[in-house]
């Protein structure tokens, strides 16, 4: 069976793991932006992007994946100065076509200035009809889901094209009550197998992308394999197929 994984940061990972990828039927991930460092100068987002959307496109070809990429300014490294520059760079590559999506975006610790940023990169997505994929923190998540929520439809962002990550059994219902899609993150301090069933069995998966935002982090960069494998042995195919393919795909515009 074929999956797609939407949230990765396989920029990090080594030729081992691009090879289990293929080998269990992935058929490409969408690289984020994300750098452990606060940036010195805009030039470092520059430098990213080029790297995210060139030089890792080129490697996983290597190994007969496609790697997507995803640019933004994270909130855990807006850079201290100069940022009116490194907002413009994001939609230089945004609209190049360079980069799919705008992400990853969003907030971390909920304060003024995170909001002021992803606001200001969601309108960039909202002008030029990209997708975008919304990080939301791991405190606070309720509050800040229902601001980051405020937040975009007030951007303008197209729901359908918008994915608002990480989200818990406390917040997918909010995030699919407003049409936007929400993601399902497989990971130690996310979510569980047993929490992505029991959300499909309560809202269905209509709404729902399975990701395992692996890459630089401690992380399964088989989750969304695995997830889906326990889902067929349940007998929920369709909703394997609906989570770890059909919605990603659509989300994303590739088809």
């Amino acid at each position: 069976m074929v999956w797609f994984d939407l949230h990765t940061h396989h920029q990090f990972s080594g030729f081992n793991v691009l090879e289990a990828l293929r080998s269990s039927g992935c058929i490409g991930v969408l690289n984020l932006a994300y750098i452990p460092v606060r940036p010195s100068s805009p030039d470092t987002f520059n430098d990213v992007f080029k790297w995210l959307c060139k030089a890792e496109a080129e490697r996983f070809m290597r190994v007969g994946l496609k790697a997507y990429s995803g640019v933004g300014i994270h909130p855990r490294y807006i850079p201290r100065r100069k940022l009116e520059e490194a907002i413009k760079i994001v939609e230089e590559y945004l609209s190049t076509n360079n980069a799919l999506a705008l992400g990853e975006v969003g907030v971390e610790e909920c304060s003024t200035l995170e909001f002021d940023v992803l606001h200001e990169q969601l309108k960039i997505a909202s002008r030029l009809d990209k997708p975008a994929i919304i990080h939301t923190p791991r405190n606070l998540k309720l509050q800040a889901t229902s601001k980051i929520l405020s937040i975009a439809k007030k951007s303008g962002v197209n729901p359908e094209l918008t994915v608002i990550d990480h989200a818990s059994r406390e917040t997918v219902e909010i995030i699919v009550s407003e049409g936007f899609k929400a993601g399902l993150t497989v990971q130690e301090g996310e979510l569980s197998v047993k929490d992505v069933i029991d959300i499909i069995d309560r809202y269905g998966c209509e709404n729902m992308i399975l990701n395992s935002n692996a890459g630089r982090e401690p992380s399964n960069p088989l989750a969304v394999f695995e997830v889906v494998n326990i889902l067929r042995g349940k007998d929920l195919v369709r909703e394997a197929l609906k989570i770890s393919y059909e919605n990603p795909i659509k989300t994303l515009k590739l088809r």
